[in-house]
């Protein structure tokens, strides 16, 4: 090695400089990078998996096949997801913060009365999961009853949203100075989308107790609840 070579190397090794501004560019390249090729492989085995779910519902998923149809690996499949029910996590998340941005869209366009707004919001949810294919519907509905056994913490946060949403528009209608229940707007909130959920399951896998109970039905009931100035 010549001395000038040497020079620079005593040198450069005399003052590594750790947060020098282009090694902090450095590494945020190569983060970003990673994090990019991480969420593109993520999101591959995502799309994987709903088609797996539309062609054959819930029995048709599997790891084997995600990582089959993918053509990656194993190895990238555990570097997404822990297992098949963190892979169901990550589908009924997807589900459900698009069903909160089309609820939010709806009540956006219902105007500025709160109970018009409060309608929007549980018709868009009541009418959600239409679009979908009848298997993943039925997919869905599976893991949300998987999910509340084996991911109970992690099933609620990804509902708070929603929760949060609706006690906003509940707290509308009181402070527009309807009548409502004896009970606090978050309870209220609760009461509701619990109810709702278990009602489009069962709408979903066709299972009724009596009558099949259409939206406005269920609005005409859930209307009485609050009371105009």
């Amino acid at each position: 090695m010549s001395k000038s070579r040497t020079d620079v190397s005593a040198w450069l090794t005399s003052a590594p400089r750790p947060e020098s501004r282009w090694r902090v560019r450095s590494t945020e390249r190569a983060t970003e990078d990673v994090r990019k090729r991480a969420q593109a492989r993520s999101d591959r085995f995502l799309h994987i998996a709903l088609e797996l779910l539309s062609e054959g519902g819930a029995e048709n998923l599997s790891v084997r096949k995600v990582v089959e149809r993918s053509g990656m690996s194993l190895r990238s499949f555990y570097q997404s997801f822990s297992g098949t029910d963190d892979l169901f996590l990550a589908i009924y998340e997807e589900a459900t913060l698009g069903g909160l941005e089309r609820q939010l869209a709806a009540v956006a366009e219902a105007g500025t009365d709160p109970l018009d707004r409060l309608r929007a919001f549980m018709q868009a949810e009541w009418l959600a999961s239409d679009p979908a294919p009848p298997l993943l519907q039925r997919s869905l509905v599976s893991f949300h009853q998987r999910l509340s056994e084996t991911r109970p913490a992690e099933l609620s946060a990804l509902l708070q949203p929603q929760h949060r949403a609706l006690t906003e528009l509940l707290a509308a209608c009181r402070g527009a100075g309807m009548s409502s229940p004896p009970l606090d707007d978050s309870t209220i909130a609760s009461i509701l989308l619990h109810t709702t959920m278990e009602m489009l399951q069962a709408r979903v896998l066709g299972f009724y107790v009596g009558e099949n109970v259409a939206f406005d039905q269920f609005w005409t009931f859930l209307e009485t609840a609050f009371t105009r100035p």
